[in-house]
């Protein structure tokens, strides 16, 4: 069984692994890598950036619904009305708070989550393995016919994504509102991304000339 490099360096026992673990009998690969921590996280420092504001909004509105809570609480405790309800009103912040924070804080979660993601081509497929929360990981197949379109965004330094689809997820905007993103799925972050482009061009083509798609 063939493995990749990452990044200079083979896949750890653990990697390997999990690797083997989705492969069917007499599956061989001829090609597996896990991303770069940087590179895969480097598409969220812009999320990062709206979690900042998106945070600082939460804070500037909890702390000017503070304010009124004080004086509301003033004013019923003068009437003999419990203030409770006022001092409990800026805590409906707190969601949005947590939200920022985990907007901002993606770079960090995603080069901790990269040292869990498993790529790999096979002589029959190509499989993406990721961490998924509370729920131990997600193995996703790619067939031939599946790679038929596929996108190269690659860097100076060889680096890069291996694009298969496009997905589209619902994000929060600073209004409370939601943003339809588009969010990459395939090999993302490698370290060289045109060793991930042959080897899924050498499954596409021994598919098309073996007749079996």
């Amino acid at each position: 069984m063939a493995m990749g490099v990452v990044g200079g360096g083979e896949l750890s026992p653990e990697l390997r692994a999990r690797l083997e673990r989705e492969l069917e009998k007499g599956e061989r690969v001829v090609w597996s890598a896990a991303p770069l921590p940087g590179a895969y996280a480097r598409g969220a420092w812009a999320f990062a950036v709206f979690g900042v504001l998106f945070a600082g909004f939460a804070v500037f509105w909890m702390v000017m619904a503070g304010g009124m809570a004080w004086l509301g609480g003033q004013a019923a405790t003068a009437n003999g009305v419990s203030a409770v309800p006022f001092s409990l009103f800026p805590l409906c912040g707190l969601p949005f708070l947590a939200v920022g924070v985990g907007i901002m804080t993606a770079p960090v979660w995603l080069r901790k989550r990269a040292a869990k993601v498993v790529y790999a081509v096979t002589d029959r497929r190509a499989i993406v393995i990721t961490p998924v929360a509370f729920r131990g990981e997600s193995a996703r197949s790619f067939t031939p016919a599946q790679l038929g379109s596929i996108e190269r965004i690659e860097r100076a330094d060889g680096s890069g994504n291996l694009v298969f689809a496009r997905e589209m997820y619902g994000s929060p905007d600073s209004d409370g509102g939601s943003r339809v993103r588009a969010r990459w799925v395939g090999f993302i972050g490698v370290a060289d991304v045109m060793g991930a482009v042959r080897g899924v061009r050498g499954l596409v083509d021994s598919r098309v000339v073996g007749g079996q798609w």
